[in-house]
């Protein structure tokens, strides 16, 4: 049995592969904002954990097909602090709004 490990690196980035090994990397950065790029079951860990203390979503005005989809957002948690809405337009075929959501 052959067995080949596969290691992602991104330049500037530091990659992890579980919860627990980016809370250890966290630890030792100071004041920087930290991004969770999911997928969805990334995401739900990371609320359900409470860790994530802000969301920047962007919203799209159409229904896609998918299997993977972001958690529903527990207003009890968040408010919504910012949403800037978008039109659909010659650049853009959807219309579609950036939202911030804080933890409360």
């Amino acid at each position: 049995l052959l067995l080949l490990e596969i290691i992602y690196k991104a330049e500037g980035c530091v990659v992890v592969n579980s919860i627990d090994e980016s809370l250890k990397v966290l630890n030792n950065i100071e004041n920087k904002e930290v991004f969770v790029i999911g997928g969805g079951e990334i995401y739900k860990k990371f609320l359900e954990k409470g860790l994530i203390d802000r969301m920047y979503i962007t919203h799209i005005d159409e229904y896609f097909d998918g299997d993977t989809f972001f958690p529903k957002i527990d207003s009890s948690d968040f408010t919504l602090s910012n949403e800037v809405t978008h039109a659909a337009h010659e650049k853009h075929a959807y219309g579609f709004s950036f939202q911030t959501w804080l933890r409360k």
